[in-house]
């Protein structure tokens, strides 16, 4: 699928508090985020919301991946978003800034 025929999904702002990750989100039809775990790496986390095929399905899908590579966490997450239609935007993401230094979250927290 071409990135053309998929939907971006756009960035809003972090819920969490400690602003250890970033976030994107279609209200009721996709909701991801990438965050820093302490001892884990990178861990992204996508739900995309889908037709049940019947009554006792789930009406979403969920993906969790985590690894010390931000990229690599990502690229994973986007592969798994594909296929459903979406796509996160490469320049929403700040990964220097907000989850790849260390260092950021022990001065701002």
């Amino acid at each position: 699928m071409s990135e053309t025929n998929l939907i971006p999904i756009p960035r809003v702002e972090s819920r969490a508090h400690h602003k250890n990750t970033i976030e994107w989100e279609i209200p009721g039809k996709v909701s991801v985020g990438i965050m820093l775990i302490s001892g884990v790496g990178y861990t992204f986390i996508a739900k995309v919301a889908i037709k049940k095929k019947h009554w006792w399905n789930k009406s979403t899908k969920t993906f969790v991946v985590s690894d010390l590579n931000p990229a690599t966490a990502i690229i994973k997450g986007v592969n798994f978003l594909e296929p459903y239609g979406y796509y996160i935007d490469p320049d929403t993401i700040e990964i220097g800034e907000k989850i790849g230094d260390p260092d950021y979250f022990r001065e701002n927290n």
